[in-house]
């Protein structure tokens, strides 16, 4: 019986030593476990963390003035580009055979740009940039532009880890900083974002008839002595819907566009086969104008052609702008009658 109780004592006795030595390990292991990742976190604090006011911070380009850039080039992730040139002192898009950009929206990028600075550096390790989105080929904007004495510049536009805030680099450097004033909303690789996109603005009040033809047939509208639409063709017992022509008026004489394509005479704005003719007449202080506008076929980015007799340029649409034109027929610019309610039974006499 001693023997026995002396054998499982000392059983016992050697468990407890396993587990605790085990236990020990486990807290040791734990402790190391846990000292490595105050380690990461410091590093990633250290190397990550926004460093205001940095030393020897300043402006990124402290040599440039905004009159000196002649050239401009956004690109986005998407394949989308937009160039624009600084030609006679004024903007266009050499693309577009020059077509004239809006100065104040050229300008106010370019302030954006020479007003970025190096006080928050991000990270200046190359690994990063792929994640920050400001890699070679990797990036939500890429922004070239050229100065007159031939000098060529390069920023990245990245990503944004909160509102106001825009991760940037300067091609060809490792350090990756953060933008307070410069978004990609200002830097839109459309030319949509650098124009005025106002294609056609004639008063529809000055509008006294239109002609509409499509693959649906020929319509045609005038306004009578009253300044009531009236329409061709109606037959007895129906009624033109004032309404809906007046929308189709509008429509025709506001239209804007998505970018400018070529001048009028080139090759780009030849319409072979036309989606939609709209022929409008413009009275105005006793003058009559008469005016075209030509609707080509639906390109592979999903915009029409469009041509405007009054422009020097042809245009590319969305199809919204045009879709009117190009399916609309007669029959939805007839009121609908309302039909007439029938009168209740009469009861019969004696019931």
């Amino acid at each position: 019986m001693s023997s026995r109780w002396n054998w499982s004592h000392a059983n016992n006795s050697t468990l407890r030593s396993e587990l605790h030595g085990a236990g020990s390990m486990m807290k040791r292991i734990i402790q190391i476990l846990a000292a490595l990742l105050v380690v990461q976190l410091v590093i990633t604090v250290v190397v990550y963390w926004p460093r205001s006011s940095q030393a020897g911070g300043g402006p990124v380009f402290p040599d440039l003035d905004r009159e000196s850039i002649v050239g401009l080039t956004v690109s986005d992730s998407e394949g989308n580009q937009v160039r624009l040139v600084k030609k006679a002192g004024s903007w266009v898009l050499p693309e577009a055979d020059d077509y004239p950009a809006q100065e104040s929206n050229v300008t106010a990028l370019l302030d954006k740009l020479l007003e970025l600075n190096t006080n928050r550096l991000i990270t200046q390790t190359p690994g990063s940039h792929a994640r920050l989105q400001v890699a070679d080929d990797e990036f939500v904007r890429r922004i070239e532009f050229e100065t007159q004495e031939g000098k060529a510049y390069t920023v990245y536009l990245g990503s944004s880890p909160r509102a106001g805030a825009t991760h940037f680099r300067l091609a060809g450097q490792d350090e990756v900083y953060l933008a307070g004033g410069l978004s990609s909303f200002d830097a839109a690789a459309q030319p949509a974002r650098y124009i005025d996109t106002g294609y056609i603005s004639l008063p529809p009040s000055e509008i006294v008839r239109l002609e509409l033809k499509n693959a649906q047939g020929t319509v045609t509208f005038a306004k009578d002595e009253n300044g009531d639409w009236t329409m061709e063709g109606v037959e007895e017992g129906q009624s033109p819907d004032g309404g809906a022509i007046q929308a189709l008026v509008n429509r025709a004489s506001s239209l804007n566009m998505t970018r400018p394509v070529a001048r009028m005479e080139k090759e780009a704005c030849t319409v072979a086969e036309p989606q939609a003719v709209v022929t409008m007449t413009r009275e105005k202080e006793g003058q009559t104008n008469t005016y075209t506008i030509t609707v080509g076929a639906k390109g592979e980015d999903g915009q029409y052609l469009v041509r405007y007799s009054g422009a020097q340029y042809c245009v590319e649409a969305a199809e919204y702008t045009v879709s009117d034109f190009i399916n609309k027929a007669a029959p939805d610019f007839i009121l609908t009658p309302t039909p007439t309610p029938e009168a209740p039974a009469t009861p019969a006499e004696g019931s």
